[in-house]
């Protein structure tokens, strides 16, 4: 029976990092780079316990694009329903001014997605939140305080 071979920790965890680095490169370099993702959050009527979002991407390469409020929060490992709070979602294009330009039709897909039919352009996204309980993983909002979690306030461009 042959030896069997020892290998010290720092060699195999050497090893394991430069395999992981040659395997990862081609991923990141196929990886399409997106434009940074713009937020507002505003609060013009505490009482009213509604959190106002506004959502601009600069660029939006794709005919339609997914946005979705998250379904977990950190160090909550159940899966939520985020997304039953939001309300009045609505997207313009971007006018050369940086104004609103043509509204463009928003699709609820599920509990949590919504589609964007942007043809391509960069697009602003609104939407009002309800913020009304108070605990670790939502969000509050009254005329004394404002706690917002970002998991229960803020949508994701979905694939980035």
């Amino acid at each position: 029976m042959p030896p069997r071979r020892r290998f010290s920790a720092p060699a195999l965890i050497a090893a394991a990092l430069l395999i992981t680095g040659a395997v990862s490169r081609p991923c990141l370099a196929a990886r399409r780079v997106s434009s940074p993702v713009a937020y507002r959050v505003s609060i013009p009527t505490p009482t009213s316990r509604y959190v106002h979002v506004a959502i601009e991407l600069a660029e939006a390469p794709a005919k339609l694009t997914r946005v979705a409020m998250p379904a977990w929060a950190p160090g909550s490992y159940l899966i939520r329903d985020f997304g039953k709070h939001v309300y009045e979602v609505e997207a313009h294009a971007l006018a050369a001014d940086g104004r609103d330009g043509e509204a463009l039709a928003v699709e609820r897909i599920d509990k949590q997605t919504w589609s964007v039919a942007n043809g391509g352009r960069g697009f602003r996204l609104r939407y009002r939140v309800f913020a009304d309980e108070l605990s670790v993983r939502t969000s509050y909002v009254d005329d004394r305080f404002a706690l917002l979690n970002g998991t229960s306030v803020m949508m994701y461009v979905v694939g980035e």
